[in-house]
C-alpha cells in the first residue's frame, strides 16, 4: 500500500489564521522581553547628566595656596565644589561664609569644596592667606596660572566671571553657577549637592 505525498494545498494548510497569529504573539512576547532587560541595563550603566571632564582637565597638576601638589582625579568618587574667586570680589567675600557653612555641613557625607584662585585674579599668595584665615576658610585653595580655570570656563562655556562654582562628580560638571546671590544661590548650590549625593549609587 502506497503513501501519497501531501498535495501543495496541503501543505499550505499548515499556516492557518490562528497559527500565525500566534507564533506573532510569541515573537512579540519575546521582543518585548528583550527589550525591557535592555532598558534595565541601560539605566543601571546610564552616564552622570551633565558636562565631560577630558582627562587633561580631571590629572592637571594643581598646586594650592601651600604649594601641596593636587589634582581632581584625587577626589573620584566624592562630590567635589570647585568655587572661583578672588580676594578683591564682592561677591566673592559675601560668598565665602556661606561656602565655609556648607563645606563644614557636607563632610561628613563626602562633600569636598575646592577654592580656585589665579595668579592673574590674585598676585600676592600672602593676602589670599590672610584672607583665609580671616574668613575661617579650612577648605584647600588652589593657586592656578589661569590654565586649569580656563579649561573650566571652556567646558561650561562660561563668562570670565567671578564667583563661579562647579558641582562635580565623578568627572562630569553636573552644575554651574555664575555670579552669587545671596537670595537664592546657596539654596540652589545645597539643591545642587543633595541631587549629586542622592544620585551617587
Amino acid at each position: 500500500m502506497s503513501t501519497s505525498q501531501p498535495t501543495r494545498t496541503e501543505r499550505k494548510k499548515f499556516w492557518t489564521t490562528t497559527r500565525i497569529i500566534f507564533t506573532c504573539a510569541v515573537f512579540a512576547l519575546v521582543a518585548a522581553f528583550g527589550l525591557s532587560s535592555c532598558s534595565k541595563t541601560a539605566k543601571v550603566n546610564k552616564p552622570i547628566a551633565g558636562i565631560e571632564m577630558p582627562a587633561s582637565v580631571l590629572n592637571a597638576q594643581l598646586k594650592d595656596v601651600d604649594g601641596a601638589p593636587l589634582k581632581l582625579a584625587d577626589y573620584n568618587g566624592k562630590v567635589v565644589i570647585i568655587n572661583m574667586w578672588a580676594t578683591w570680589c564682592g561677591p566673592c567675600r559675601i560668598e565665602t561664609p556661606e561656602l565655609v557653612a556648607l563645606s563644614k555641613e557636607y563632610k561628613s557625607r563626602g562633600v569636598e569644596l575646592i577654592g580656585l584662585t589665579t595668579q592673574s585674579n590674585d598676585p600676592s599668595v600672602d593676602k589670599i592667606k590672610d584672607f583665609l584665615r580671616a574668613n575661617q576658610v579650612e577648605y584647600r585653595t588652589v593657586y592656578d596660572d589661569g590654565s586649569f580655570a580656563g579649561q573650566l570656563t571652556q567646558l561650561t562655556r562660561a563668562r570670565s566671571v567671578i564667583p563661579q562654582s562647579f558641582v562635580v562628580r565623578d568627572g562630569y560638571i553636573i552644575k554651574h553657577f555664575e555670579g552669587f546671590d545671596p537670595r537664592s544661590t546657596p539654596a540652589k548650590l545645597r539643591q545642587a549637592v543633595e541631587q549629586a549625593i542622592n544620585d551617587k549609587g
